[in-house]
């Protein structure tokens, strides 16, 4: 018997993003602002373009990972995405970092503290958290634990709900061996992912300052672009798909029990609103809300 695939599963390049979305010229800007910047007289400074690449590379990678359906690899990244965006934000923000991580001496988790103490007067707080930058962050990073290493939470993104009718009264769950997209799964990691590129975007304005100052074209090219991503990230928070703490496509069985009497994606329920990075700018704080993973485009 042929197997029926519901409607929200599609096939790798089936919605891929062309090159004139936002996000995919975002990627191509700063590939090229990282490759036009002269190195730096300063050797100290020869880490910004090196953690800018780096990022940018992994934001990149779990992209294409997730359009091939490959999505347990992808969210498998989460984690290392926050450990180069805490270390380029304390880089670039928090005088004498570099030299630290420079000498290999800079942890992501020591990173984080000192950008966040630096950082810390500036912050607003997200009205329905009430948390302090450093809670915040906290929490943020613990999310992401469960993607640092092999989980059940984490292979959960390869399993996807096949009906047994058009009505969804009853369903099996699958293994993704195509591997196919899953939509839901692939849209909530594209918000997370593009959350993060804005997050790149305003570190990358910092770092290479001087740079950008001496081209206006790409300065007004960048700064619009994140404008674009903006308003996509807003209709993220509209539609609900920024909560990726465990994958939406089987979100509403997390309390159901499997024969073995596991949890299908393991571990305690979750907060059901996450918190998003904090954006690097003064009196702006964008939030990663959990929700139901509706269709953005």
């Amino acid at each position: 018997m042929p197997i029926k695939y519901p409607a929200d599963i599609s096939l790798p390049g089936e919605d891929a993003v062309g090159p004139s979305s936002p996000v995919q010229q975002s990627l191509e800007v700063l590939r090229v602002i990282i490759s036009d910047t002269p190195l730096p007289e300063a050797p100290s400074r020869e880490a910004y373009p090196i953690l800018a690449l780096h990022t940018l590379y992994l934001i990149e990678g779990a992209g294409q990972l997730n359009s091939m359906g490959y999505h347990s690899a992808a969210v498998s990244l989460f984690r290392s995405i926050e450990d180069a965006l805490d270390c380029f934000a304390a880089v670039t923000l928090v005088p004498g970092a570099v030299e630290s991580w420079l000498r290999g001496e800079l942890r992501a988790s020591d990173a984080a503290k000192l950008w966040v103490a630096t950082e810390a007067e500036s912050f607003e707080h997200a009205h329905d958290t009430g948390a302090s930058l450093s809670d915040y962050r906290k929490r943020l990073r613990s999310q992401f634990n469960k993607y640092a290493h092999c989980s059940i939470r984490q292979t959960g993104w390869n399993l996807y709900l096949e009906y047994d009718s058009e009505e969804r009264r009853s369903f099996r769950l699958q293994f993704n061996l195509g591997p196919v997209v899953i939509d839901k799964n692939a849209h909530s990691i594209d918000a997370h992912l593009t959350a993060s590129l804005y997050e790149l975007i305003e570190l990358v304005e910092k770092a290479f300052s001087e740079h950008l100052a001496q081209n206006e074209q790409m300065c007004a090219r960048l700064h619009a672009l994140k404008s674009d991503i903006l308003a996509i990230l807003e209709r993220h928070v509209e539609g609900e798909c920024l909560d990726v703490s465990r994958a939406p496509e089987i979100r509403a069985l997390c309390g159901v029990q499997t024969r073995s009497s596991t949890r299908l994606d393991g571990a305690e329920r979750p907060n059901p609103r996450m918190v998003r990075p904090v954006v690097f700018t003064r009196n702006r704080v964008a939030r990663r809300m959990g929700g139901k993973g509706k269709d953005i485009n």
